[in-house]
């Protein structure tokens, strides 16, 4: 009962860290934001003010012909320094601010390896942790602890799960 309690408030937690750090990711990066995946890179643009509306022509296609430049532009532009900023990189992660009277934007452009990593991590946790619990019940174990149950019939002596099988207890 305890465990599923435990599961239960750090599903809760993880949903309000999600929501927690969106909100302020959002509060960031100002008015408009934009993401788009380009070069091998993940672009994160946000921006403030008249400079949102002018934005448009590196992150929307429906800006018609001719008006549409792409994210790829606006990174050869920050990279080069055509746009007033500064500039802030560390480990491949690359952070653009610039602010014009009255507007202000902000880019972060993140190598897609490292979401990539990150976002791998969980199911590859689950499916290890599944699989320590398939040999754990193959071997006779308890599928919570790994506690040795072959002379035990009905409960785990060490954490108190019930077995599941009586065929853990039957093993030489």
């Amino acid at each position: 009962m305890r465990r599923k309690l435990f599961s239960i408030f750090a599903a809760f937690s993880l949903a309000g860290f999600l929501v927690l750090s969106l909100w302020w990711a959002r509060s960031q990066f100002g008015d408009e934001v934009w993401v788009r995946c380009t070069g091998g890179s993940l672009v994160i643009f946000g921006a403030d003010g008249s400079f949102a509306a002018g934005a448009s022509a590196y992150f929307d296609p429906s800006v018609g012909t001719g008006g549409y430049v792409g994210p790829k532009l606006l990174l050869k532009f920050l990279r080069d320094g055509s746009l007033g900023k500064k500039v802030t990189r560390f480990a491949g992660v690359e952070v653009f601010t610039a602010a014009f009277t009255p507007s202000t934007f902000r880019v972060l452009v993140v190598p897609v390896a490292y979401p990539l990593l990150l976002l791998a991590v969980p199911p590859v946790w689950w499916a290890v942790s599944r699989l320590r619990a398939a040999s754990r019940f193959s071997r006779g174990g308890c599928l919570v602890c790994g506690y040795d149950l072959r002379a035990s019939a009905e409960r785990c002596p060490e954490c108190g799960t019930a077995c599941t099988t009586s065929g853990a207890s039957e093993r030489p």
